[in-house]
Formats: C-alpha cells, structure tokens, sequence
C-alpha cells in the first residue's frame, strides 16, 4: 500500500503528489489471486489502509522497527511457511524512495525472506529511476538462493514478471476524516505490477500461470503472455 507524506508541490504527473495514494481494490484482487489468496507483509502501509483496503497480516508504517527501506522484514517472518508481500512505495521528487523499496524488496525476495511479492508501480515513470538502484547486500549470515550476491534486478528483468495494463488505473485517495478512501484522478500516467515469484516448482508455476491468465483475459501487456 502506498502511504505517501505530504509533499512540496511537484508535477502530479511524476513521481510525488500531495496526499495518500492507495492501491485500487482491482490490483489488490490480482495480487491475493496471485499470492495464493494472503497477504503476509505491506511494506509501504499505515493502520489506515490496512483496515480499510489491504488486511494484510502485518504492515511496515515507518515507525522504529518497521521501516520498510532500512529495516529487514525478517520480524514478521512466520516459522510455518515462507511469506508474500505487497509493495506500493511512496514517491518523491528524487526518486529515492522508490529506489530504496526496490533495493530492499529485491534483497528480501532474494535472499528467502520473502517468498514472492506484487511491486505495485504507481506510474510508468518509475521504470527510469529504478535503472539506477543499486542493490543491497544481503543480511549478514543469510545466503542468497540463486547466489550470495543481490542482483542489479530492473521490474523488466527476465527474472521477474512484468504486467502494463491498458487502462490508467485510478488510486484511492485517503480521507483526512479517517473515512474510507475515495477514487482519485491521478495518477495521470499509466501504471504497472511486477510479480517477484515463489521458487518452490509447483507454486512458482501457478503463480506465472495465473498471472498469464489475468494478463491474457484483461488485453493487458506481460512479458509472460
């Protein structure tokens, strides 16, 4: 989920806009179909969007702990399975931010500690920044299961599943009064979804089949299709 501060007043077009933007109900449909129908970890989320759209068994807000950029997400790993996780990361006018939940998205999922995600790409034009991400180290004492090594991981990788759909998809936007989130116009590009799949055989399978499918049956793009 996309939980964005206010900003200083940028071109709405680009990568940082006043308000909190949500993922939209239609996305978040894709992603549990995709993930097998839960949601362990929102990376990029608050109380609000959490009750309100997500549900996710555990969300990172920001707070000390629970940094979705600086902090592993190790804490809420869950000891009876592997966990998937939703990505909706917050933009600025740098760029920064979502650099830096790429980074760490891609070394979680690398290094095991999170089995397949969704990055939700709120406008196309993240897709120049992220070709400067640097990636990560992994975490001390961890190894990575395709190498030790993080990859320099861009979302049109041939290792990852690249989804543009045919229609501007229209974010939530929160209501200051704590009430559920309306339909906003922005943004005013197009967006994207990236699917960090599970390496276990069976389940990487359904997930990249599904993902086709959706793809398929929308008339959307993917590199899967």
């Amino acid at each position: 989920m996309r939980v964005q501060e206010r900003a200083k007043k940028v071109n709405a077009r680009h990568l940082a806009v006043k308000g909190d933007w949500g993922t939209p109900p239609e996305v978040l449909d894709i992603v549990r179909e995709v993930l097998g129908g839960v949601i362990d970890v929102d990376a990029c989320s608050s109380a609000y969007w959490n009750e309100h759209t997500v549900h996710a068994t555990n969300f990172m807000d920001g707070t000390p702990n629970r940094n979705g950029i600086t902090d592993s997400w190790r804490w809420a790993s869950a000891p009876e399975r592997k966990l998937t996780a939703i990505v909706n990361p917050p933009g600025d006018p740098t760029g920064e931010w979502v650099k830096g939940f790429w980074r760490r998205l891609v070394s979680e999922w690398w290094t095991g500690c999170i089995a397949s995600a969704v990055w939700v790409g709120f406008s196309l034009e993240q897709l120049v920044p992220l070709q400067r991400a640097i990636p990560l180290n992994p975490t001390p004492g961890l190894s990575g299961l395709f190498g030790e090594s993080v990859p320099r991981l861009h979302p049109m990788s041939p290792l990852l599943s690249i989804m543009v759909p045919d229609v501007r998809m229209r974010f939530l936007q929160r209501m200051r009064d704590g009430s559920p989130p309306r339909r906003s116009d922005s943004p005013s590009h197009g967006n994207y979804l990236v699917l960090l799949h599970d390496r276990h055989p069976s389940v990487m399978m359904h997930q990249l089949r599904s993902w086709k499918n959706i793809g398929r049956d929308r008339g959307w793009a993917t590199n899967r299709g």
